[in-house]
């Protein structure tokens, strides 16, 4: 049967007729709102709950919206967590596998001390930044060395001891290298990073001290305007004491530092005896300060009037001789401001001037009793500081003495003894610093280094009146003697002063005093063959070696712009030994080694002339006999800072009886003063000269209200002797007083000379005799 059926053709074109019925994946989802637990609860319709806001529902009940997490978003939390942990874990890994070995280590004990991982990688991966963005001071590792960046290869290969110190390694390149290899095959805790515990001794060694800030929280106590009347900001002047507390007071102190800072915070009382003369020591102490704080541009210009420092200066002159004349003087306080001004005079170069101080400040100390051991004084607090000051007053004598070639002034030391500082460090107080990048307290162990260098000046008080006393010379025999007992002292010194473990500026230059002083003892007779099993040749030979090493230790570790005043004298011998031996080289290496020091010594003193006028003035007459060869070297090491300096011209004239290049004991002619050197070798104008005198007289002026004084006190006195008792000025301050009218009469623009003049011709007249007048 047939049946006829259509046919069935293939379509002409691809018809799209959509989706197949029941996909998904072409309907668009639809938005679901996520209800927040209340909403649920009380089966309340929501509509804007798709980013978790607070539902109209819930705004109008006054409820919190809370939210339960779902099975399906906690898992997905979960699984992005889980990733970032294995992404922080895969960084790590990497940072430990590129960093350097000793960063390397400190990531793994960050890790070990169960430190969190994102943290960790935040503090490496943010540090660099942070660091740049704080303003800390200089922590590089090390300072080169000019000229040569290497310890020249006769100190290498010298023996020294100090080549063997820590310092000597923390610094050395070729000692760290050495590290870094050992600390493959040995344990790290024990070659590379130090324990815990040792963390802060090791921040001395591997940073400057300058960087390091001094902690007292007494200061910011302080109330020094009360005291002075020459600056009003607290802030600065706290600085300023922050700048002498961290460099000068270590080896200058005068007075303890805890009781004075106690002082200074107590509030001023008109009517007590003592709050004058504690003025006048607030102003001596913060015009030392202007020299070391390193803010106060041209603070080597001690002579201008407007500088901070001058008029600190001068107010504490004021007060100090104005206490005098009127005999309120006689107190502790006043001994230590005269023994201040003192020192700032050295510093200017003009002892000449502050020697008198000195002088006088140390007869208030006799009649005081301060040297008898102060048993009968009651309060234990002064009895402390009396004994304390007393020990300052003798160990500062002793150097003055030895530095001057001159017989003590104090014979013997203070009766009370030195307790131990390792069981009573109170009685010394502690000075704390704090390091860059450290959370803990670093200690100078200052009480050690200020009971050891007590012990070194009793020897050395002793070698001073032996060698320069009246009709004394000092014997080849004897000269042993001294020698082994220094040695002896240098054996006994304590374990943070040994030559391993020192560090710090004073620790330095400790031990530079050590070797200068035996080398200078030991120099008039190298040619004599062995005393009591000691060579002198010898003995000078490894001075000189340990001098040039403990030099250039100093400078890598701390450099030379932080202001140290005591770097002054090692810094001249060491140059002036050095410009001595150039002409007598008789090898490359000994030429290289005498021209290194020669320059690093130049270095130092360009750098320490910043703040010290005296420093300043020993750079220029070292400069100024340098030769050729050495002066293009220096000229070829200048910065566009050291180029700016000012010419080697005197500015102001030195009035210093120190001996800056005598290395001989039996050595001292007049003509190596320093004011001898510097009319010698700088060229004084007469514009400067004219200049000079002014300083001088300047300096004077304030005397002449004194003496107004001084004369009134005289006529309502019985006897003269009366008025000395009161504090009167001896002839020596007269004359000074009467150049400095006529210098003022000379310079007729500067003041009103005349009438000056003819007031103290008038005063002086009455106080003094005749022969002040043969000026």
């Amino acid at each position: 049967m047939n049946k006829s059926f259509r046919q069935i053709l293939p379509a002409t074109g691809r018809v799209d007729r959509g989706p197949p019925v029941g996909s998904i994946d072409n309907q668009q989802k639809k938005s679901r709102s996520q209800a927040c637990e209340p909403c649920r609860i009380s089966k309340t319709k929501v509509t804007n709950h798709l980013e978790r806001h607070s539902s109209k529902a819930c705004l109008e009940r006054n409820t919190v919206c809370r939210y339960v997490e779902t099975e399906a978003r906690q898992a997905k939390r979960k699984y992005e967590d889980l990733r970032r942990e294995q992404s922080a874990h895969e960084e790590l890994i990497r940072l430990m596998q590129t960093l350097p070995e000793q960063d390397a280590f400190e990531l793994f004990k960050r890790v070990r001390a169960r430190g969190d991982v994102s943290a960790i990688l935040n503090h490496v991966r943010d540090g660099g930044l942070l660091s740049q963005m704080q303003l800390i001071p200089e922590t590089r590792l090390r300072y080169e060395l000019p000229y040569s960046r290497d310890m020249p290869e006769l100190l290498r290969t010298s023996g020294s001891p100090y080549l063997g110190s820590l310092i000597y390694e923390a610094v050395s390149q070729c000692a760290l290298h050495s590290k870094t290899q050992e600390s493959s095959a040995t344990e790290p805790q024990q070659s590379v990073v130090p324990a815990k515990t040792a963390q802060t001794y090791q921040d001395m060694y591997v940073k400057p001290y300058h960087a390091a800030i001094f902690v007292e929280p007494r200061l910011e106590n302080t109330r020094i305007s009360e005291w002075t009347t020459v600056c009003g900001d607290e802030g600065l002047m706290r600085k300023l004491l922050d700048a002498y507390f961290t460099h000068e007071y270590h080896i200058w102190p005068v007075f303890h530092k805890d009781y004075f800072l106690e002082d200074l915070s107590s509030v001023k009382s008109p009517n007590s005896r003592t709050s004058s003369s504690f003025a006048s020591l607030v102003n001596a102490t913060l015009a030392y300060a202007c020299c070391c704080y390193k803010k106060i541009s041209n603070r080597f210009r001690h002579w201008e009037p407007d500088g901070l420092g001058y008029r600190f200066f001068a107010e504490a002159r004021r007060i100090w001789e104005m206490l005098s004349v009127s005999g309120k003087n006689r107190n502790l306080a006043s001994v230590q401001a005269a023994i201040i001004i003192n020192s700032v005079y050295n510093i200017y170069g003009l002892d000449n001037l502050g020697s008198a101080y000195g002088l006088k400040g140390l007869a208030i100390a006799r009649d005081l009793k301060l040297f008898s051991g102060n048993a009968g004084v009651k309060s234990e607090r002064k009895r402390k500081a009396r004994n304390f000051s007393a020990w300052c007053l003798f160990n500062i004598y002793s150097h003055i003495s030895w530095q001057y070639f001159r017989p003590p002034v104090l014979v013997e030391p203070p009766k009370v003894p030195l307790p131990d500082p390792a069981t009573n460090s109170a009685w010394y107080g502690e000075i704390w610093t704090r390091y860059p990048l450290s959370q803990a307290l670093s200690p100078t162990y200052y009480g050690h280094y200020f009971k050891a260098i007590a012990n070194f000046r009793v020897i050395l008080c002793e070698l001073s009146y032996v060698s320069f006393g009246k009709d004394s010379t000092l014997s080849a025999q004897q000269a042993m003697i001294f020698v082994s007992r220094f040695m002896s002292w240098f054996k006994d010194l304590p374990t943070v002063l040994e030559t391993k473990n020192i560090v710090l500026p004073a620790h330095f230059l400790m031990h530079l005093d050590y070797h200068i002083v035996i080398m200078t003892i030991c120099q008039p007779f190298t040619a004599n063959q062995l005393i009591d099993e000691y060579s002198p040749k010898d003995i000078v030979l490894n001075a000189r070696r340990d001098i040039n090493v403990l030099v250039r230790l100093y400078y890598v570790r701390h450099g030379f712009k932080a202001a140290h005043v005591y770097l002054t004298s090692p810094l001249s011998k060491l140059g002036f030994m050095s410009l001595h031996n150039l002409n007598n080289s008789t090898t490359p290496e000994e030429l290289e080694l005498n021209r290194s020091s020669l320059l690093l010594a130049l270095e130092g003193l360009r750098e320490q002339g910043r703040n010290y006028y005296i420093t300043r003035t020993i750079y220029y007459i070292m400069k100024s006999q340098l030769r050729p060869e050495e002066a293009r070297i220096l000229q070829g090491l200048e910065t566009p800072e050291t180029a700016a300096d000012e010419s080697p011209s005197l500015v102001v004239e030195t009035q210093s009886e120190w001996y800056p290049r005598i290395i001989d004991i039996s050595d001292v002619p007049v003509d190596e003063e320093l004011s001898k050197l510097a009319n010698q070798y700088l060229k004084l104008d007469s514009d400067v000269q004219s200049d000079s005198e002014i300083v001088q007289a300047f300096y004077c002026r304030s005397n002449l209200n004194a003496i107004d004084l001084y004369s009134s006190n005289r006529r309502r006195s019985s006897t003269p002797t009366g008025v000395e008792q009161a504090g009167g000025f001896d002839q020596t301050s007269a004359l000074l007083i009467m150049r400095a009218a006529r210098l003022l009469l000379t310079h007729s623009d500067r003041a009103q000379p005349l009438l000056l003049m003819m007031n103290a011709k008038n005063q002086i007249s009455q106080i003094s005799s005749p022969k002040l007048y043969s000026l």
